[in-house]
């Protein structure tokens, strides 16, 4: 559990840093760099992650994402998404 929960605090970290970093670029205009970062945070489905995170909306996001990360000197990866687990009924307990 505390893996799961370090990595969404790692996802929401991320994601601040990288929507500033490319309002800065803009701001700069600088639209090359910025666009590119856009384009990285764009899902095959052509859905902006960016926008999504800064609306408020990265439930609506139903595209799996794949990360990487470092795992004892090796190279781990793995797929996440934003959709909420469900939930199972808990009436039937």
């Amino acid at each position: 559990m505390i893996e799961t929960i370090e990595f969404c605090e790692s996802v929401a970290c991320t994601l601040e840093d990288i929507t500033q970093r490319t309002i800065n670029l803009t701001e700069q205009n600088q639209f090359e760099d910025a666009s590119a970062i856009i384009g990285e945070w764009t899902t095959t489905s052509n859905s902006s992650i960016l926008t999504h995170y800064l609306q408020e909306q990265l439930a609506e996001v139903s595209d799996e994402l794949l990360y990487f990360k470092e795992d004892d000197g090796d190279i781990a990866y793995g797929t996440f998404s934003f959709l909420a687990s469900p939930e199972l009924p808990t009436d039937n307990i």
